[in-house]
């Protein structure tokens, strides 16, 4: 017999299928899994998905969906905080993937740097032609390389070269760059 994994969701306004194996609560549910525990984080999702489908959206936790061991299932708990009270050091948060991406201006500037607009900004300011001609190009190549990737399972994977049937692709020598001064 395994050890099946047991969600604590807290929905408003959601009422489970009546085949689903669940436990009421005041402010939430217990949804009985099918799947071991120890299950993928990706099997334990698609069988919440499949009982909850789009309600999971409006599962009032941050951390993310709740899961635990059905050997610890909390017989006295009424509410979602109490059964986090009682089982919460055997349990594990399972993210939604929607913790928060960050600061845009900061993953803007991240994303611009990886393609080489430092250079760029660089070039301009030296006022060299020759320089600003190479950064052109440098971030042009990175450009191309970030939109035009093979889909997966085709061509190089990262590290790898593409031998037979390519072509190599000759970016123009502009020479040496003109140092300032």
């Amino acid at each position: 017999m395994s050890i099946d994994a047991v969600a604590l969701l807290r929905i408003p306004d959601f009422t489970p299928p009546d085949d689903a194996d669940v436990r009421e609560l005041d402010d939430g549910f217990l949804l009985f899994l099918e799947l071991p525990f120890e299950s993928p984080p990706e099997a334990l999702m698609e069988a919440i998905d499949d009982v909850v489908g789009d309600a999971l959206f409006g599962h009032e936790e941050g951390r993310g969906i709740f899961l635990f061991p059905d050997t610890v299932e909390p017989e006295e708990a009424t509410t979602y905080e109490e059964v986090l009270a009682q089982v919460g050091e055997e349990g594990v948060f399972l993210s939604l993937g929607n913790e928060p991406m960050g600061d845009p201006e900061e993953m803007l500037g991240q994303m611009l740097q990886a393609l080489g607009a430092g250079d760029l900004a660089q070039a301009l300011q030296s006022g060299d032609p020759d320089a600003l001609k190479l950064a052109q190009i440098q971030m042009m190549s990175a450009m191309e390389r970030a939109f035009t990737a093979p889909p997966e399972g085709e061509g190089a994977a990262p590290g790898e070269v593409l031998t037979e049937g390519t072509e190599a692709t000759e970016v123009p020598s502009l020479g040496k760059p003109k140092t300032p001064g």
